[in-house]
């Protein structure tokens, strides 16, 4: 078995999706990278789904943005991500949801 981190001990450097890297939604290309960059990152996201009673696996949201991962939210993800997206005054735009990876078309 894997092992467990609390998220206030991970020594984690501002990467890709943290809310410290400003620009990352700017960035993404997938629809998961898209998404998850809007909430701020994989841990923001899955502390907000936690917090409105619909927990999500932090590692189960960084699965949707692995290089070899198709990319897509999973359907039975999505209105968890919606109702999330409410709560915390988020707007997710149609091009949000969008499968197309940006800049392919």
């Amino acid at each position: 078995m894997g092992r467990v981190y609390d998220k206030g001990t991970m020594n984690r450097k501002p990467g890709y999706f943290d809310s410290a890297a400003p620009d990352a939604a700017k960035r993404a290309q997938t629809q998961a990278q898209r998404i998850v960059a809007k909430f701020g990152g994989a841990w923001k996201l899955a502390a907000l789904l936690a917090s409105i009673g619909d927990p999500l696996a932090v590692q189960t949201i960084y699965r949707w943005l692995y290089p070899d991962a198709s990319g897509l939210i999973p359907a039975k993800s999505i209105p968890k991500i919606v109702k999330a997206a409410k709560a915390a005054d988020i707007t997710l735009t149609d091009s949000d949801w969008s499968p197309v990876r940006k800049g392919t078309v």
